[in-house]
């Protein structure tokens, strides 16, 4: 529990200086980690647009596109903390309670965001888009929010009209889970999670519709075919 207060407190602390920032490409790579920072570059390539914070940086990208691109793609979708998701029960407001055990067989995009998050807010609309459209494959997003106040939590949940859960991070139970889920450095991060529990995928940065639905659709049950009408008049064979 101190080791999340602990980083809680400095997420709060450094993550408001990051909401206008992005992921130089090239930083990225060569340090192996996401760079954020302010980025005044930017060139479109295979129809995603990749920032830069120097004019070096997006020389060097030019000269390598495909090669920079697939060293920066590893490093956002990195591998999970943790192997497995921690078993949870987390309190549903203002009653009830919602378990890993609850969850089981099903797909879950667990987000940790916030409301001053401006990349977070960013994703709700495509998380909400993927819960409406995938809900009924078995798909559970779920949400942990490092707001400052419970209050500001709630309204920014109104706010983005969510149609999926999200959890305070401060609650009691909820910090013990992110305690034995692993160090987080920044937000927005998703964690994708199979059926039986498995940490599958982790998105570090913002994602977006297609970022999420390629990494949950080979993990979700095949969509069933249209049925389609009987032909009158055909011929069975006998």
């Amino acid at each position: 529990m101190m080791r999340f207060r602990a980083f809680f407190l400095a997420l709060l602390f450094i993550a408001p200086a990051w909401a206008g920032d992005e992921a130089c490409v090239i930083c990225s790579a060569q340090e192996s980690r996401l760079h954020l920072e302010s980025c005044s570059y930017t060139e479109a390539y295979g129809g995603t647009t990749y920032h830069f914070c120097q004019k070096t940086c997006l020389e060097s990208f030019q000269g390598d596109p495909a090669g920079w691109v697939a060293k920066f793609d590893a490093l956002r979708t990195a591998e999970p903390v943790a192997k497995v998701l921690p078993s949870f029960k987390f309190p549903l407001k203002p009653a009830g309670t919602l378990s890993s055990e609850d969850l089981r067989g099903k797909v879950l995009l667990l987000n940790l965001w916030a409301t001053w998050c401006g990349p977070c807010k960013e994703e709700m609309p495509d998380l909400v888009r993927l819960q409406d459209e995938y809900g009924e494959r078995d798909l559970v997003v779920l949400a942990i929010s490092f707001d400052k106040t419970e209050e500001a939590h709630r309204k920014g949940v109104k706010a983005l009209e969510l149609n999926f859960p999200s959890f305070f991070a401060e609650d009691e139970e909820v910090a013990k889970f992110l305690d034995e889920l692993g160090e987080v450095s920044a937000i927005p991060v998703t964690f994708i999670v199979d059926g039986q529990g498995n940490i599958a995928a982790r998105i570090d940065g913002k994602g977006d519709y297609e970022r999420f639905r390629q990494a949950i659709e080979p993990l979700l049950p095949k969509a069933e075919a249209p049925k389609q009408e009987a032909s009158h008049g055909s011929v069975a064979p006998s």
